[in-house]
């Protein structure tokens, strides 16, 4: 009877241990207050990523383009967010936090470039932006 007990208390200790396993809990800094978890969320606009798409910085290197898909719609202005990756980086490693932003109603500029420290290559986006020259960014 002792083994029997001894059996049954390690297989409900197993199922209870699989069980807990078994819940993911949330991520490290999960926001838990409503605004947090509002914009935790992606945004209502669809997004239309363009990668190299725009030319060029100061340093002929592309930009990438995350905006929403309806750009202007309602009437709506859109805030321009101009990107830079700091060195060694693209924007595609940042592309999660981008596409976020954009679904939030952002156009956002990003340089191809990969060493961004002087920041000058982060304003040639902005300027891209005001003054697109040839091209739209919608075309």
């Amino acid at each position: 009877m002792n083994t029997l007990l001894r059996r049954f208390i390690a297989v409900l200790t197993i199922l209870l241990l699989l069980s807990v396993s078994a819940q993911t809990p949330n991520p490290p800094n999960y926001p838990t207050k409503p605004i947090e978890l509002k914009y935790y969320a992606p945004g209502p606009w669809a997004v239309v990523i363009k990668k190299g798409a725009a030319c060029c910085d100061s340093t002929g290197k592309k930009f990438d383009l995350y905006y929403p898909k309806h750009l202007g719609a309602n009437g709506f202005q859109h805030p321009v967010l101009t990107w830079g990756n700091g060195s060694f980086a693209k924007p595609s490693r940042y592309k999660y936090f981008l596409e976020h932003m954009a679904s939030w109603g952002f156009v956002v500029i990003a340089t191809e470039d990969e060493n961004t420290g002087p920041g000058q290559t982060v304003l040639d986006g902005s300027t891209r932006i005001r003054h697109p020259r040839a091209s739209s960014i919608t075309s």
